[in-house]
């Protein structure tokens, strides 16, 4: 069974759907001042190629790159999120953690994937009423996974 329970609660916690995604929650009070963007980053063994996967994979961009040092951010669907890349030809995936992606259809996405030939972490799960996700890796083993909210019954 995969580590969907955190991803659960959180949907659960913040009742986000399709018709709602839109409303911006009230903002907590942080110990610290936070500016709105998002940085999480993965090791792979070569910047060249994952700057190609993700760009041919997921849409991303290349936002910024320090070459000299292996490293690159790339842009994502997720106004204010990039996601770093950085190069250790050593690397081995963790599989502890996984960058999660909203969708609309997540039918059409996993067809996506399957094209891309993207290694899949098993079938869509379906939560009844909760949520839809669909685990998949990168080329180096890192886990993203596609979530689909599902609207509860009126």
């Amino acid at each position: 069974m995969k580590p969907f329970l955190p991803l659960l609660l959180l949907l659960s916690a913040c009742s986000t759907t399709v018709e709602n995604s839109a409303v911006a929650p009230a903002p907590r009070r942080a110990p610290i001042a936070f500016d709105g963007t998002l940085l999480p980053a993965f090791h792979v063994k070569s910047l060249s190629a994952a700057k190609a996967w993700y760009a041919e994979v997921l849409g991303c961009e290349v936002a910024y790159e320090l070459a000299e040092m292996g490293w690159c951010e790339v842009t994502t669907p997720t106004t204010g999120a990039l996601l770093g890349l950085s190069e250790n030809p050593e690397t081995k995936a963790s599989g502890d953690a996984f960058l999660g992606f909203g969708v609309a259809d997540m039918a059409e996405a996993r067809k996506h994937l399957v094209a891309k030939k993207v290694t899949l972490d098993g079938d869509v799960i379906e939560i009844p009423n909760v949520v839809k996700l669909l685990y998949f890796q990168d080329p180096d083993g890192n886990k993203l996974m596609f979530y689909q909210p599902i609207p509860a019954p009126k």
